[in-house]
């Protein structure tokens, strides 16, 4: 452990002191309790010597040349007594603290502390420790040293970011490091908590909007243009709090995660990568995708439930898309077949509009809808986290649905650049193989909170 070598040029990174400034601390002993051996005293109390001294902080003023100092005081009969010696000698060598600790076990665990007594003021304070390993004694010894040479203030800090830290290690989150080290960037820990953060921290941005759980319609109506059977019957159905991203993922964070994994990157058909949706990605390449972003991060990343998508989607919309109902707006919200496809593929039906995207657009291109998701209809398909079942809304729950409990295909939502609007409507669903692969497939990432 690195703990006395970063003492504090990382503990409180506290201006060097110089050897007049270093303040004498006489040490004269460790005592051991009950049962324990009674030899792990000399030890102990070495250890204690050497830590202190390691700290760079302090002159160490040990037993024996207390000891010295005072018998030569007794002998000059300049003290009548033992005790009235040993204090003349305290003060001839200049110590202004002075120190002892003890040690016991209670239970399976081993109690350590020092007293620490400031001659100038008269104040004592008793800094402790404790472990369950008799082999982790050293290591808790070597904390003590460094509480032993810092003052009231440095010792505030120091307990201040070792409570942090441990509720920061704990968690292993790249928010939890980065928030001590906004809190603690002198703490001796800092090190540690830059390059554990540099480790749970993604190789690139992925935004996530908070989407606030509630009620909604799922399903479309009867009378709505272009509804499939599996659409129905449309039923009330409620979903809680969590966070989807704000655009599909790009080839630019797929990339990284292929890179990062071994993986082989998939094809973008010559269209270019960078933030153009990653296509040709299978459910199961999805599903893999979030669970390395969960264990970069400690966070719960996963693809969204249909019923998450759908309401997510529609944004407190009841119409067919987002905007409303329009088909002459439907190019200014979404990458579907307009004038651009119809050029490259003059026998497709296109809509009026001309958004210059033959094929996929970049994410965020089009606008979005009012919760701030962007390309939800249209661009590429995106895979959701359930089984496909066209029948399962006739007995779904009605709280927070995860789709049935098996299945062979999984839910396909949104549509593509190679699709007509009615595709692209919020509630038109699919069903492929979790190994399907298309061009026109992507996804998004949901995370629970």
């Amino acid at each position: 452990m690195v703990l006395v070598l970063l003492l504090l040029a990382t503990t409180c990174r506290c201006a060097k002191v110089g050897a007049a400034e270093k303040p004498k601390i006489g040490i004269t002993g460790f005592r051991v309790a009950g049962d324990l051996d009674p030899s792990l005293e000399d030890s102990l109390y070495d250890t204690l010597l050497t830590k202190v001294g390691d700290t760079g902080r302090a002159i160490v003023v040990d037993r024996e040349e207390i000891g010295r100092e005072a018998k030569d005081i007794k002998e000059s009969r300049q003290a009548t007594s033992e005790e009235e010696a040993r204090s003349k000698a305290i003060s001839r060598l200049g110590i202004e603290r002075m120190c002892a600790g003890s040690l016991a076990k209670v239970g399976n665990r081993y109690y350590a502390s020092v007293k620490v007594i400031n001659l100038d003021l008269s104040v004592e304070r008793v800094i402790t420790s404790s472990t369950e390993s008799e082999a982790d004694l050293g290591t808790i010894i070597s904390d003590l040293a460094i509480k032993v040479v810092l003052t009231r203030t440095e010792l505030d800090y120091f307990e201040r970011a070792e409570e942090a830290w441990a509720k920061a290690e704990a968690a292993d989150t790249a928010q939890t490091y980065r928030e001590y080290l906004e809190d603690f960037p002198e703490s001796r820990r800092a090190p540690e908590a830059a390059a554990r953060l540099e480790r749970r921290t993604l190789p690139f941005k992925l935004e996530m909007v908070l989407i606030k759980g509630g009620a909604f319609t799922m399903g479309s109506k009867q009378a709505e243009v272009g509804r499939e059977p599996d659409e129905g019957p449309a039923s009330e159905v409620e979903v809680g709090d969590f966070y989807l991203g704000k655009y599909e993922v790009t080839f630019a964070q797929y990339d990284a995660f292929c890179e990062a994994t071994g993986r082989k990157k998939p094809d973008d058909e010559g269209w270019g990568r960078g933030d153009r949706p990653a296509i040709r990605v299978t459910w199961n390449a999805a599903a893999e995708f979030c669970n390395w972003l969960s264990e970069m991060t400690k966070l719960d990343y996963r693809l969204p439930t249909e019923a998450e998508w759908e309401y997510a989607c529609r944004a407190g919309t009841t119409t067919p898309f987002y905007w409303g109902e329009s088909v002459e707006d439907a190019h200014e919200y979404a990458n579907t077949v307009d004038q651009s496809a119809k050029r490259e593929h003059p026998d497709w039906s296109a809509i009026p509009g001309d958004d210059g995207y033959a094929e996929t657009a970049p994410v965020g291109t089009y606008k979005p809808n009012v919760w701030g998701l962007y390309d939800m209809h249209g661009n590429v398909w995106e895979w959701c986290a359930d089984w496909y079942e066209a029948g399962y809304y006739v007995y779904g729950p009605g709280n927070n649905p995860q789709g049935p409990s098996e299945g062979t295909e999984r839910v396909l939502r949104g549509g593509s650049w190679f699709n007509t609007l009615p595709y692209l409507r919020s509630a038109s669903r699919q069903g492929f193989n979790p190994g399907y692969v298309s061009n026109g497939v992507g996804f998004r990432v949901a995370l629970s909170p």
